[in-house]
């Protein structure tokens, strides 16, 4: 937020030690310190009264705050004016303070704060002199922190200020200046407001004939002083051609990257006018304090300006920087500014408008899932996603939990395996939590749940059918088990039962010459007795496990029934014969 505050140091000529009025002035600068302090920010004036009103500075005439301090720093060796007139200096406020003329902003707060030692010789009344609603009166009561034979105390004035202060001593100077800041809004934040030296239309007299050049506003008129978006850009064109304006962020004192950029296009028709662009939702660029704003054009530059002197405006810009480029901007970029030289005198015609960041939201397709023993380092577990419409924001994530295994890939934003999980997979589930803290230190929160689980053997080829002759009383080969395991996990295979219940089968192992097991093979026993019309079929149940899981599955077994088919031949009636080219011959006879 801005404000137009106007310190009024009430003193008479017997009050003339140096540390009487450092109380005054080190009040001020406490609450300088803790404003946003420019021409187009808060303002601030300092006058003096005794008998007659002295104006140290106006709204207008000091506009940073080395200049104030300055100013407050001459104020120590001055003298009052004669004896105090209390309820005069009070018209003298509200008619002569806030006023157009002075710098006073009619669409701003207006806050006084009044400090008062010495005499009041009060001749005048209240009638007459009643305070504006506009302006917010603070009156500090500094008699009992002096010692002095008269004191300022008046009762009039507890009616008319909106609030009335006592100060007792000199060391309450400072805590009365932090409780008066401390009712403001948080000035971090950048909330609707705009940046300028003056209103653009007003610096539109002189073009720049430097082209292809990084213009580099480094002066206290477009200090970036709180952290937001930029939603628009305001300035007056003396060229065409594409202008990329934007933002940059210092690495070093003359290193600064380029956090982002908008690019316009300025049409020839669009010479000696101002341009009002704005931005986007895709294209607020997100801003912190310290920020510097930025433009280039390869062609001539296309923001004009005007010259100003520190004589008469304190925050005249004496340290723009321009670098030589060529090409195209890009985001990440880093520019070096130590070789070039800060160029005075030069108010350009820019005014951006800013408001507050949206704060991030971090959301995840799920927040708990399960990630098999044997998978491999790399593999995603959790997908994350960044819902904020503020454009080329910094953001900063920790992450803090069970990270042996897992970690946050900021590229992909997934929760990633890093080291593979040990056998059988760890013995609880790993929790992680992720903090992300956008530009403006907003956060988001996630816990996450990563749960490890042991993948068994898999048998490969069953279930499976197949068929064996009823007829079979040897041990016989019948079925390999293809089993496997991912991890390499040891293997065991066993045939637990089958149904209906027999003994006509076993489970073999297979082993090379080192006695290491490379197979199993279902056998029959070796004298099996199988009769198919009692069963005609055998479900045998196998099971494979490592030392952290176990597969089953099964085999049907169909028996095949044999019969034995004898021809027919009725006695005395045929004669079969072979001769010797072994063709048979069939003769019939009556007998």
């Amino acid at each position: 937020m801005r404000y137009d505050i106007a310190f009024y140091f009430v003193i008479d000529s017997q009050v003339s030690t140096t540390g009487s009025k450092k109380g005054q002035v080190d009040f001020a600068k406490e609450v300088v310190t803790k404003f946003s302090v420019g021409y187009m920010q808060t303002r601030f004036s300092c006058h003096l009264y005794g008998t007659t009103p002295t104006e140290l500075f106006d709204f207008k005439s000091k506009s940073t705050v080395t200049g104030i301090n300055d100013a407050l720093d001459d104020f120590i060796d001055r003298r009052g004016s004669g004896s105090v007139e209390t309820i005069e200096n009070l018209k003298y406020i509200w008619t002569d303070i806030f006023t157009e003329i002075k710098g006073d902003r009619p669409d701003i707060p207006n806050y006084c704060l009044m400090i008062a030692i010495g005499e009041n010789n009060d001749t005048y009344t209240l009638a007459g002199n009643q305070k504006p609603d506009t302006i917010d009166l603070r009156i500090y009561d500094a008699e009992a922190a002096y010692t002095h034979r008269n004191y300022y105390t008046d009762r009039q004035l507890a009616q008319t200020a909106t609030k009335y202060i006592t100060i007792s001593s000199l060391s309450n100077f400072l805590s009365e200046a932090a409780v008066f800041t401390a009712d403001f809004t948080c000035d971090y934040f950048c909330d609707v407001n705009y940046f300028t030296y003056d209103e653009p239309e007003n610096l539109n007299t002189n073009a720049d004939k430097a082209a292809g050049k990084i213009t580099i506003l480094m002066d206290s008129a477009w200090e970036i002083t709180c952290c937001g978006v930029i939603t628009s850009w305001i300035f007056y064109a003396k060229a065409s051609g594409t202008i990329q304006i934007g933002v940059l962020r210092p690495i070093d004192t003359s290193t600064y990257r380029i956090i982002g950029f908008t690019s316009i296009i300025i049409p020839d028709t669009y010479i000696d006018t101002l341009v009002t662009y704005d931005n986007a939702a895709d294209e607020n660029i997100a801003i912190k304090e310290g920020d510097k704003i930025a433009w280039y054009s390869s062609g001539a530059n296309i923001i004009s300006y005007a010259t100003c002197t520190t004589t008469t405006r304190s925050d005249c810009p004496q340290t723009t920087r321009q670098v030589t480029y060529s090409g195209e901007l890009e985001t990440g970029e880093t520019i070096d500014i130590s070789s070039t030289s800060a160029i005075a005198n030069k108010a350009w015609a820019l005014k951006f408008t800013t408001k507050n960041n949206t704060e991030i939201i971090i959301r995840t397709n799920e927040n708990e899932t399960e990630l098999e023993e044997n998978t491999a380092v790399g593999k995603s577990a959790i997908f994350l996603t960044i819902e904020d419409p503020d454009a080329f924001e910094d953001y900063l994530f920790t992450v803090s939990g069970d990270l042996d295994h897992l970690e946050l890939n900021i590229e992909t934003m997934t929760l990633d395996l890093k080291k593979k999980w040990p056998p059988g997979g760890v013995d609880k589930p790993q929790v992680v939590t992720i903090v992300g803290t956008d530009t403006c230190q907003h956060t988001s929160t996630v816990t996450l749940t990563v749960n490890s689980y042991n993948e068994p053997p898999i048998i490969n080829n069953l279930p499976h059918i197949i068929e064996i002759l009823e007829t079979t009383k040897t041990a016989l080969p019948l079925f390999q088990i293809n089993v496997t395991d991912a991890t390499k996990d040891e293997i065991c295979c066993t045939m637990p039962f089958t149904l209906p219940n027999t003994f006509n089968f076993e489970l073999k192992n297979t082993t090379d010459v080192y006695g290491n097991v490379t197979g199993f093979w279902l056998y029959t026993i070796a004298a099996p007795a199988f009769e198919y019309s009692d069963i005609d079929s055998y479900r045998v149940f196998v099971c494979c496990q490592d030392p952290y899981g176990s597969s089953y599955s099964y085999l049907i077994l169909r028996l095949t029934e044999v019969k034995i088919i004898e021809p027919y031949v009725p006695p005395g009636k045929y004669c079969h014969y072979l001769n010797k080219e072994n063709i048979w011959y069939i003769f019939m006879f009556e007998i």
